[in-house]
């Protein structure tokens, strides 16, 4: 009978080592599943920072492209920009036709200031010698 004991005691053990290596299968696992977790969690953190840092910059770039001139706005002042020199060169004209005008003028004004003078000194010597 002791063998028997002894029989089944071996058949225990064996049993009890298979079911501890079955139940504990999971442990094989140098890496502890609290420690993995916690490493996830980490990285999941670190991943929507990231992500509201992308949409930071994605909201600033569509900022920046509505504030920025479009290629038509630029055509559009390019245009604007010429016509505007050509009418500063037309008043350029004018005004170089008027300063001519105006030296004409003067020098019109001149002309009968001394026919004026002349008429002048002409009636005051006749008048002074009658």
């Amino acid at each position: 009978m002791t063998e028997n004991w002894f029989e089944l005691a071996i058949i225990v053990f064996i049993i009890a080592g298979i079911g501890m290596t079955v139940w504990k299968g999971g442990q094989a696992n140098p890496e502890g599943t609290g420690s993995l977790s916690k490493k996830l969690g980490s990285l999941d953190k670190d991943f929507r920072a990231m992500r509201g840092e992308v949409r930071s910059v994605e909201r600033r770039v569509g900022d920046i492209e509505r504030n920025s001139a479009k290629a038509d706005d630029i055509v559009r002042l390019e245009r604007m920009i010429g016509e505007m020199s050509r009418q500063i060169a037309t008043q350029t004209e004018r005004q170089a036709e008027m300063a001519e005008t105006v030296a004409a003028i003067r020098a019109d004004g001149d002309q009968r200031g001394k026919q004026l003078d002349r008429l002048y000194d002409f009636i005051v010597q006749r008048g002074m010698s009658k």
